[in-house]
């Protein structure tokens, strides 16, 4: 089975753990070995904010562009074991592979084979979009032969990280108002890209620069004619990394909003914990009781077939309760987890009432927090950040 691996983004200049298992391309630039143009035409943009702060290329079927795709060779010849790859490259370089193979089928890597049946849109609906456009390259490609493909299915975040819609003029702000050394990075990432790859916010960054530079050489020029004072050198004023008013309060309304939820999923969580183990204490005593009947009452003789059925009926039914309970669901870390969440939570509006946090680390943070859900680890730590506060007095 011959596999092709999809990129647009850092894949393509930095495939990292994953260039282990690409077939290097003969003939090519060091800094383009293994992913050759060629690949099919997908919704791109900028619109993922990544752990650091960038924005990030991703399939955005709302907000991104046609912009074609580069693919390489997976030296795979199974469609999980490529998807596995690209996860551990995507995701979590220090994974164990039996962990992340089990990880990749969870939505953030998309795959399928070239009848599509063995397709991860499947599983996850919405897919369904990048994967009917990936199908027409793969079944009328003439010249890539490819039985299947693999890809990146990380969706915008955007919305969820800063509860407002993508824009273009949105995402210009946003990355203005990052520390210099994030908003350096960002930049770079956006730069580095495939030059193919033109969405609405690259084309608005590069006009920016341009505006910039022509600026800056007028100025320049008429400095240099002596026609007008020298203008005053030295860096650009840094954007402020700190919320405003407005921000702070629209952040606390968020947050205590999102504590009201973590509140209600606790209380309802902590229910039905509490109701699983009131159900199994009473199929215990019933157990209890009838296996008491069968040791008295027909000691010396058969029980009747409704006391053996019952006991092993109640047996059944506390076993399942009890795996299901613990094993699938596990009410009680789920508890836990919300209880933590409302911690986690309070703690960051208290930052915002008291400390007037910096930017990037609380929204990192609080991007984090988030993220908690039923599937968070019970044991996830409490945030230990220490927020540096901004002092207005002037001393």
């Amino acid at each position: 089975m011959k596999i092709a691996i999809l990129g647009w983004g850092s894949l393509v200049w930095r495939p990292g753990s994953l260039s282990d298992q690409l077939v290097p391309l003969k003939d090519r630039p060091k800094d383009d070995l293994y992913f050759k143009q060629g690949g099919p035409k997908l919704p791109l943009e900028f619109s993922r904010i990544s752990k650091d702060g960038r924005l990030t290329l991703v399939i955005d079927e709302q907000h991104g562009t046609p912009a074609p795709t580069r693919y390489a060779i997976s030296k795979q010849s199974d469609l999980i074991e490529a998807a596995t790859d690209l996860w551990i490259r995507e995701i979590d370089p220090d994974r164990e592979r039996s962990v992340a193979k089990e990880e990749s089928r969870r939505g953030s890597i998309g795959y399928t084979d070239r009848n599509g049946e063995n397709a991860s849109f499947r599983q996850h609906p919405n897919q369904e979009f990048a994967h009917k456009l990936i199908m027409e390259w793969l079944q009328n490609s003439e010249h890539s032969g490819f039985d299947g493909v693999v890809w990146t299915a990380l969706p915008s975040n955007y919305k969820e990280q800063l509860r407002r819609d993508f824009s273009v003029d949105d995402a210009v702000k946003y990355l203005d108002s990052l520390p210099e050394k994030p908003r350096q990075q960002a930049r770079e990432y956006i730069d580095k890209a495939p030059p193919e790859v033109e969405t609405p916010l690259r084309t608005r960054l590069g006009e920016i620069v341009k505006a910039t530079t022509s600026k800056d050489t007028e100025t320049q020029s008429v400095a240099d004619t002596g026609t007008q004072d020298r203008p005053a050198t030295g860096p650009a004023p840094a954007q402020s990394e700190m919320f405003t008013s407005a921000e702070t309060e629209e952040l606390k309304t968020q947050l205590e909003a999102e504590l009201g939820r973590a509140t209600y999923w606790r209380r309802i969580n902590g229910a039905w914990d509490l109701t699983f183990k009131i159900v199994l204490l009473i199929l215990g005593v019933i157990s209890a009781t009838d296996a008491g009947l069968i040791a008295t009452i027909w000691k010396t003789g058969s029980p009747p077939r409704w006391a053996i059925i019952l006991n092993l009926v109640v047996g059944v039914l506390i076993t399942a309760l009890a795996g299901f309970a613990n094993a699938q669901v596990n009410f009680s870390a789920r508890t836990e987890i919300y209880r933590k969440k409302e911690t986690a939570l309070r703690i960051l509006i208290d930052a915002l009432k008291y400390l007037n946090p910096e930017r990037l680390a609380f929204l990192k943070l609080m991007q984090e927090v988030y993220s908690w859900n039923d599937s968070t680890p019970a044991t996830v730590q409490l945030p230990n950040t220490v927020f540096s506060g901004h002092n207005d007095s002037g001393k």
